[in-house]
């Protein structure tokens, strides 16, 4: 009765999970722990009694008890953590990326929490360097964390070798700061997706980068809440030969395909970047006069 009485007591500031699993290590140091259905009726047997944790997992939530901890796989090899992260980029607005022959469009939603919301005061599409661009869905908070570490590593890389930061390593060292944050204790992983556009020596080039830190190189992608059904256009629509001003009317045309309302260039936003390595995003005047070209 002492032991559980100094429990109660040490356990009461405590939140719900970490009451959780304070209850556990106590139970099994003090042999306290019973199985599920026992009664106090029913006698306690030494060998119903868990010896390791594998054992108290069977007792526990299942899966969902490894969802409280970034760095312990689940049972079926999986972090759930950024299982959770994927679903923020899920639900996301849609975004997408298209790499033509000479250049790269990015593209995305811009859907306002309240018409009282300034719309130039909210912008999806960010630039990084003079030549890289980016797009995210997920949570915004997030992608501005990012950005303003690939910026900072960029100009960290301006300032030491004298020339532009190639997209391939801008977007390798994005993908490690996101990796980071899916082995370390006390953080979450960022609920966020990213498309990088830019146009180096090597030409254009489109990525994109994951939660969990893992990059691919896309001919064209999407992501966010209507992923599926973009993806599915950008497959029966995309041709390695496309111009720019092609890509940028597919992109359109993808967004169209699950956009809720009247498509305009207030509530879209698209970024490009041409053979003249300067990435920039179009005015809404520019993108009314694109529309007008695929109607």
């Amino acid at each position: 009765m002492t032991s559980v009485y100094q429990f109660i007591r040490s356990t009461i500031s405590l939140s719900l999970s970490a009451r959780r699993s304070y209850a556990i290590s106590c139970c099994l140091r003090f042999q306290l722990f019973f199985p599920l259905g026992r009664t106090h009726s029913t006698p306690l047997r030494s060998s119903n009694i868990p010896r390791t944790y594998s054992d108290v997992s069977k007792y526990s939530m299942g899966d969902s008890q490894y969802s409280f901890s970034l760095t312990t796989f689940s049972p079926s090899g999986k972090l759930v953590q950024i299982e959770h992260a994927l679903t923020a980029v899920a639900s996301g607005q849609t975004s997408l990326g298209i790499k033509a022959s000479n250049g790269v469009v990015i593209a995305t939603e811009k859907k306002l929490p309240s018409i009282l919301v300034d719309e130039t005061s909210v912008q999806k599409i960010q630039i990084l360097t003079p030549n890289i661009g980016v797009v995210y869905s997920g949570m915004g908070p997030d992608s501005r964390v990012l950005v303003r570490k690939s910026r900072k590593q960029a100009e960290q890389y301006h300032r030491l070798y004298k020339e532009p930061i190639p997209v391939t390593q801008l977007v390798r060292e994005t993908a490690a700061v996101m990796q980071e944050f899916t082995q370390s204790g006390g953080v979450r992983p960022f609920g966020v997706s990213l498309l990088v556009a830019g146009y180096d020596d090597k030409g254009p080039q489109l990525y994109q980068v994951d939660p969990s830190g893992s990059y691919f190189s896309w001919k064209a992608s999407a992501m966010g809440k209507n992923v599926s059904n973009a993806k599915t256009f950008l497959e029966k629509r995309y041709t390695e030969d496309m111009e720019l001003d092609d890509a940028v009317h597919t992109a359109i045309l993808t967004l169209k395909e699950g956009f809720e309302g009247q498509i305009s260039g207030k509530n879209i936003e698209i970024g490009i970047i041409g053979a003249d390595k300067v990435f920039r995003v179009l005015t809404p005047a520019e993108i009314e006069d694109y529309l007008q070209e695929v109607e």
